[in-house]
């Protein structure tokens, strides 16, 4: 009885070690007037990613070097564009608290501009092939997750007014077709 339950202990705690994926970060944006915020929670195995991403970091004891490295690879892997393709700025980022979880880290990255339209993550990309970020925003009271993997980078920012616009305009003009058409063909049939 006694193995039985040090055997149930023991898987208890193997569930709760593998709780967070090693190949899976989680990006919350949040869009203001003229930045977007990114919250982010990263797997320990980022610190992989970035010595993945600059060799000379493996013989590195400097924090600056990290930091340095860190800042570069979120500009080539974390790119935010605007509706006229122009690339949002990176201005800084900024560790926050871990709350006791030390096999994760928490940042909020500052980007400058606005009209988010177009996201390209890659974060870790170099290290998993079956990476996945999972990108959320808060889109008119609605949470909107898109996932970005190596097959699928980037997504769109859909606007739920322009999404309603084109299936109004693919529905509307085959209809519009064939009610010119019903009445062309009413009114010949009147006239003969």
């Amino acid at each position: 009885m006694r193995r039985k339950i040090l055997y149930l202990l023991f898987v208890l705690c193997i569930e709760f070690v593998n709780a967070h994926e090693v190949n899976e970060a989680f990006f919350e944006f949040v869009i203001k007037s003229n930045s977007v915020e990114v919250y982010v929670e990263f797997p320990w195995t980022m610190r992989n990613a970035l010595i993945e991403y600059n060799p000379d970091l493996k013989h590195s004891t400097s924090k600056a070097d990290f930091v340095k490295t860190f800042e570069k690879y979120l500009i080539e892997n974390l790119i935010l564009e605007n509706s006229d393709r122009r690339q949002l700025n990176f201005d800084f980022f900024e560790e926050l608290p871990q709350n006791g979880e030390s096999h994760q880290n928490k940042y909020m990255l500052v980007y400058s501009g606005s009209n988010l339209a177009r996201v390209q993550n890659t974060i870790m990309f170099n290290l998993y092939d079956n990476q996945v970020n999972y990108n959320s925003f808060q889109i008119n009271a609605e949470k909107k997750t898109y996932e970005t993997n190596k097959s699928n980078p980037f997504f769109y920012l859909k606007d739920d007014v322009n999404d309603f616009m084109i299936y109004l305009v693919m529905i509307g003009i085959p209809l519009l077709y064939l009610i010119i058409r019903a009445i062309k063909k009413s009114s010949s049939e009147r006239s003969t």
